[in-house]
């Protein structure tokens, strides 16, 4: 019989999560059905553009979904998130995506692109993808799972329902799939702040030949908030801006969409914002500007549940954090880890594989929103002397947070550390058991050795004491993927890495070596 998987939510979540286990499972699981319920009834064209931090571009990557923002020129890459003072014009600090060498973490900078357009790409490799389906139109109600049982059912508002050997919750902070079911009384909560966004085209507000004050992205402070800037398009004509506003909360749909109405409003916060500002061009954004959009900032308490026996939350669903720019990437990771993981414990003990991926993903989680609730923004009066103070502490906690961060846009979401156990319990074809990858000094290139052949990843310029996340750096920049490896340093000849191989060969193929 085949194995079902549900999932409910199709959005950057939901999609990220079919693809990945799709890719992982389909290989060795025959009969696979991933089925995708979305509630709107077609795929959402709403919402701005949206940050992917080089840990999102990585995960993207993997899922074969960065060639399709490329090849259609969807948004456009983004060095550094700046961070400028309004009251002296100058930069206080930056988010940096270039890495040391300018180059990138692992070859992977930011990039900024259009909601829509990123949706559009996921669904065109869905497309190729037999094993996944979509539903639109599915307002979950219900969620019935009984203890024992082998198969947990969804129950939708149209009176239609599905079975499935598990449920992923991929819908968001407001999660319908926590709501109903796993944790009900976990409920988010308005921040308080509203952000309001629009689009600018450059030219009319720069000039012909004016220069922008920022070079990709820019987050201006001021003592009376905050505003964003930054190019959202390949030609980098449009502008995208966010104005960050505190606000009543007006309990409904219906109350945000009469308050999005007052557009003029929106244009006197702006102006109270920009005051006085070293940056005259911020705030003729700010007046050129046609249509805001509102967009009310939700908060969900850390520490929830986040699975059942047969459902498992993730993404924002599990744990929405403050707005930092990366909420995108931590959903990723979540689908690419958790299809990972389900690769190796398979599709009939769910349980056994949402444990798995609490232990090694939620001290991580929780240490993110910490960061993200550190540095949220203030978006209100903050007075002269705290906002000269804040401007001074911004680049210290940068500098502490990066080198925290820096790690988190190297990591390899599929190096996941499994413990020791039986591999014949695991469903995957049967490889050659061990690997050793050998810099070379003299040759300039890693020998990669297993017990019945031979590949030779040629790199160029490989150190005697080459760190292992160098190493495979360099083998991905050579278009060979690599996942984890016994490493041994050629002059001291001791490993310096543990685990296992994923090669792609010429003819497309992947594949795996273990240790």
């Amino acid at each position: 019989m085949g194995k079902r998987i549900i999932i409910i939510g199709g959005g950057m979540c939901g999609l990220a999560s079919a693809i990945a286990i799709s890719k992982a499972l389909s290989p060795s699981q025959t009969n696979l059905s991933i089925t995708v319920y979305e509630l709107r009834s077609v795929p959402s064209t709403l919402g701005g553009p949206v940050n992917l931090t080089p840990k999102a571009l990585r995960c993207l990557d993997m899922l074969g979904v960065l060639d399709e923002l490329k090849q259609t020129k969807a948004g456009c890459e983004v060095d550094a998130i700046q961070i400028l003072s309004l009251r002296t014009g100058k930069e206080v600090g930056a988010i940096d995506y270039t890495g040391p060498e300018g180059t990138g973490f692992g070859g992977y900078k930011g990039w900024r692109v259009m909601r829509y357009e990123l949706l559009q790409a996921m669904l065109r490799v869905i497309a190729r993808l037999p094993a996944v389906k979509i539903e639109y139109g599915k307002k979950l109600v219900r969620v019935e799972e009984r203890p024992g049982a082998t198969a947990v059912s969804v129950y939708f508002e149209d009176g239609t329902s599905a079975a499935g050997d598990m449920v992923l919750g991929c819908d968001g902070i407001h999660s319908a799939v926590r709501g109903v079911h796993v944790q009900p009384d976990r409920k988010p909560s308005y921040s308080g702040v509203a952000a309001a966004y629009g689009f600018v085209e450059a030219k009319p507000v720069l000039g012909e030949n004016g220069k922008p004050f920022f070079k990709d992205t820019a987050l201006l402070m001021s003592r009376y908030g905050s505003v964003l800037t930054t190019f959202c398009d390949h030609a980098r004509e449009l502008v995208y801006v966010v104005v960050l506003m505190r606000t009543e909360e007006q309990g409904s749909r219906e109350g945000w969409k009469l308050l999005e109405k007052d557009q003029e409003m929106v244009r006197k916060e702006g102006r109270r914002i920009t005051q006085q500002s070293a940056f005259p061009d911020a705030e003729k954004f700010i007046e050129a500007v046609e249509d805001w959009t509102f967009y009310p900032i939700y908060l969900l308490p850390p520490n929830g549940q986040w699975a059942t026996d047969r459902v498992l939350l993730l993404g924002d669903a599990a744990h929405a954090m403050p707005p930092k720019g990366e909420s995108i990437g931590h959903a990723l990771e979540d689908a690419i880890k958790f299809a990972e993981i389900l690769s190796r414990y398979g599709v009939d003990d769910p349980k056994a594989s949402f444990r798995f991926f609490e232990d090694i993903q939620r001290k991580k989680v929780e240490a993110a929103h910490q960061a993200a609730v550190r540095g949220w923004m203030p978006a209100h009066d903050m007075g002269a002397v705290f906002s000269r103070v804040f401007e001074w502490i911004t680049p210290l906690f940068l500098w502490w947070m990066m080198r925290e961060q820096q790690q988190d846009f190297l990591e390899d979401p599929t190096g996941i550390p499994f413990p020791d156990r039986d591999e014949s319990a695991r469903p995957s074809v049967s490889w050659p058991n061990s690997a050793i990858i050998m810099p070379s000094r003299d040759r300039g290139r890693a020998r990669a050795r297993t017990s019945d052949e031979e590949f030779v990843l040629f790199l160029q310029g490989i150190p005697a004491h080459c760190r292992w996340q160098e190493l495979k750096d360099m083998v991905r920049q050579t278009a060979l993927h690599i996942r984890q490896a016994v490493v041994y340093d050629d002059q001291h000849g001791f490993p310096t890495g543990l685990g296992q191989i994923i090669v792609k060969n010429e003819d497309e193929a992947w594949r795996t070596y273990r240790m």
